[in-house]
């Protein structure tokens, strides 16, 4: 058990292509959680948000994480290329907040927002056989509840993803 304090850490979502970074971070471990106290991200741009949680486990087996990100503001959420997905890429800034948690092999990600000005965002679709193929991509009409559908598991992860898109931002669905 002890405590480990972090001066200037940086890390990178490969996934997102997204790095953030602190002037400080401090990790408590005691006999069946990792804590990570509550600090400010900042994003490439300097745009801050306050994240805190915990990783819990049995004897380093059973592991769970509770980690959330709140209080984001014009935060850069995805700023992949091209080259760096097959499915979408771009620039993504966002106001809201992200949740994740539950054991490793059953994730639950909550993601609530609203979309900011510079969010570009392209979702490619290679052909006419593809397009039916993305029954993870639901278009909502809220005017009409039948519309309304449970969240989709994707293999151990659950994704809640509730955001308003705004007219600042650019979507693009790209058809071969």
């Amino acid at each position: 058990s002890g405590s480990a304090n972090f001066s200037k850490p940086q890390f990178k979502i490969d996934y997102l292509q997204t790095t953030y970074s602190s002037d400080t971070a401090i990790i408590d471990i005691n006999n069946n959680r990792i804590t990570v106290r509550p600090f400010e991200l900042k994003d490439e741009r300097g745009s801050i948000a306050k994240a805190s949680g915990f990783i819990s486990h049995n004897s380093f087996s059973n592991f769970a994480v509770d980690f959330r990100v709140d209080n984001m503001n014009s935060f850069m959420a995805l700023n992949t290329l091209e080259r760096d997905n097959d499915l979408y890429y771009g620039t993504a800034y966002m106001t809201g907040s992200f949740r994740i948690t539950g054991r490793f092999d059953d994730l639950f990600m909550d993601v609530r927002g609203r979309s900011e000005k510079g969010t570009t965002f392209n979702l490619k679709m290679a052909d006419e056989t593809s397009v039916g193929s993305y029954d993870f991509i639901t278009f909502v009409d809220y005017s009409n509840k039948a519309d309304e559908r449970e969240p989709i598991d994707l293999s151990g992860i659950r994704l809640n993803l509730n955001l308003e898109v705004t007219p600042d931002a650019e979507i693009k669905i790209i058809f071969d």
